[in-house]
Order: C-alpha cells, then structure tokens, then sequence
C-alpha cells in the first residue's frame, strides 16, 4: 500500500488560493515520523464560521482535484486517507 504524500509545494499553493478567495484561513502542515496531518486555522483573531466553511470546502475540492480524499478528524483537522 503507498502512502500519498503531500508536499510543501502543494500546502503552499492552496494556501493561495485561500488567500486570493479571501477566506482568511490557511492550512497548516504537521509533518511527523508517524504521518502527515493538517489542521484549517484562520490567519489572525478574526474567525468567522461562514467562512471556515468555505475555506473547508476549498480545501476538499482542491485535494479531490488531484484524486486525494481527506479524513476529517475534528472540525479543523484532517489527514489523507
């Protein structure tokens, strides 16, 4: 079984989307021995529920774009399944 990794390159260009869609959240990269995991957090004090969902939804299109389907493990945080 391989195991999909996902790269700094990848984190970066979906962090522009957010960006450039305005959403004011970002994805964070935790990089272990034991596996990659993520979280959605939001770029200052400033979060907004509204837009966490859309932010969220981004995130799972973008990563369903390249055929990789996403485990949420609590509201914010995910892992590639």
């Amino acid at each position: 079984m391989n195991k999909t990794i996902i790269t700094f390159t990848q984190i970066m260009g979906l962090n522009r989307i957010l960006l450039n869609e305005g959403l004011g959240y970002k994805v964070h990269l935790q990089d272990a021995c034991g596996g990659q995991s993520f979280t959605i957090g939001p770029l200052d004090d400033n979060t907004n529920e509204e837009k966490f969902e859309e932010a969220k939804q981004v995130v799972i299109q973008y990563f369903k774009n390249i055929q990789i389907e996403l485990e949420f493990l609590t509201k914010e945080a995910f892992i590639v399944i």
